[in-house]
């Protein structure tokens, strides 16, 4: 019998901010499954069969093929290329703030679909905890919506200009396989991203203060402090975190960053690589638009020192009440911004110069 809400602990935020990673983290707890980027699983894994995790097209996939019969009777059944037909339509711009909203035939349609689709996902992997690194805020508005979820958030933020600065670089994409979806991760402008950024983590905002439990956790921290980062985001969903994880699993991801298919024991550490490539006026630009919420996150404009230490207090909506958690606080603890601008700090625990002098093959860029 299935249990009467699933737990989705959600990893929100913008792209290129290490999401990836820290999803292959999580799923190396007992009772988890972790699933990738759902959003994407009818465009990308049922529509183009790109690679899941465990490198099987998606529909060959042992896990997403026995859930394809058990939600549609299959996924080339007429019902399940409905499906990809109906989340495309869905997954457009224009259609974020109907979806923020709950508002409209799509929303309820799709619902009723993550309804059934994750307390199936439960079920066949025999998980506890669905771990979903989507990161929009539109597909976590959905399943904030939909009854058969529980959901939880792990909202990931990075320093904005290193988010600019990830975006500008294509990235291959070894999921893409022999399917048909795009076989490079496109590169984007810096107004784009910058944009996205504010907006993305301001609708995050907006949903921890609909009480959705949520928990902040910054890129610069949690690749310097994995096993505190663990503690507080599986601590939202009632698990413990049994130490720093010495390899990663590959599970049953959808989409997401290229590191999904590395090597298994692969070294974590940050990419700071704008800090000497990004250009002065683009750097300018990005902070002045971005100067509250980064302010709040602990974000300088100063390349010498881009980080100052964040630590708060948990509330009651996150891990480890009463306890002061490294690396990751809650969303409420960054309303009103920290004035931190022009403040002191260690920084994140690392020199940046030691950091650009490491192998960069394990750099979490993601």
């Amino acid at each position: 019998m299935r249990p009467d809400r699933t737990k989705v602990l959600y990893i929100g935020g913008e792209g290129r901010s290490g999401s990836t990673v820290l999803e292959r983290l999580l799923a190396t707890t007992p009772g988890t499954c972790a699933i990738g980027e759902a959003k994407y699983l009818f465009a990308l894994g049922i529509g183009s069969k790109e690679l899941c995790g465990c490198g099987r097209p998606v529909p060959e996939c042992e896990l997403w093929s026995e859930v394809g019969n058990r939600l549609v009777g299959g996924w080339d059944s007429a019902e399940g290329k409905g499906l990809v037909d109906l989340f495309a339509a869905l997954d457009r711009p224009r259609k974020i703030p109907a979806t923020v909203a709950g508002r409209g035939d799509l929303v309820r349609r799709a619902r009723e679909v993550l309804a059934d689709l994750y307390p199936l996902i439960a079920e066949v992997s025999g998980a506890s905890v669905i771990i979903d690194s989507s990161k929009h805020p539109a597909w976590a508005y959905l399943l904030a919506g939909t009854e058969t979820v529980d959901l939880r958030v792990v909202h990931l933020v990075r320093h904005p200009s290193g988010v600019v600065q990830s975006w500008s670089r294509p990235i291959e994409r070894p999921q893409a396989g022999a399917g048909k979806g795009e076989q490079l991760m496109p590169a984007h402008s810096a107004l784009e991203v910058t944009v996205r950024w504010d907006i993305f983590n301001g609708l995050f905002h907006r949903l921890a203060r609909r009480s959705v439990p949520t928990v902040l956790v910054r890129y610069e921290d949690y690749v310097e402090d994995i096993g505190g980062t663990l503690r507080a985001s599986l601590g939202l969903v009632g698990l413990e975190c049994g130490g720093t994880p010495e390899t990663m699993t590959r599970g049953h991801g959808i989409a997401g960053n290229p590191s999904r298919f590395a090597d298994d024991g692969q070294a974590i550490m940050v990419d700071d690589r704008w800090i000497t490539e990004l250009g002065r006026i683009k750097h300018t630009l990005v902070s002045a638009a971005t100067w509250r919420k980064r302010s709040a996150y602990g974000y300088r404009y100063r390349r010498s020192e881009p980080v100052v230490p964040l630590v708060r207090h948990a509330t009651g909506r996150a891990a480890g009440t009463g306890d002061r958690v490294t690396g990751g606080v809650t969303d409420s603890d960054t309303e009103g911004g920290s004035g931190t601008e022009g403040g002191s700090g260690s920084g994140s625990g690392d020199d940046p110069a030691v950091r650009r002098s490491r192998d960069r093959s394990g750099v979490v860029d993601d």
